[in-house]
């Protein structure tokens, strides 16, 4: 609680240098999440492209042993 005051008074002394630290550092955190999400998102579309051709192969395997 005494914290929060004391970081909104401190906001209210120097608003801009505050302000563009606060900014730069969300900035830097968006910047920085795609390429943490790329990879896994590539991961998760393989992994699906690999789970889909498996279960065609198996349905397939399953018919010819059928015949």
């Amino acid at each position: 609680m005494s914290r929060h005051l004391r970081n909104s008074a401190t906001t209210i002394r120097k608003p801009g240098k505050k302000l563009k630290s606060k900014y730069r550092k969300y900035h830097g955190f968006n910047e920085v999440q795609p390429l943490n999400w790329k990879p896994i998102l590539v991961f998760i579309i393989t992994v699906i492209l690999m789970y889909t051709v498996l279960i065609h192969f198996g349905s397939k395997s399953k018919s010819t042993a059928d015949k």
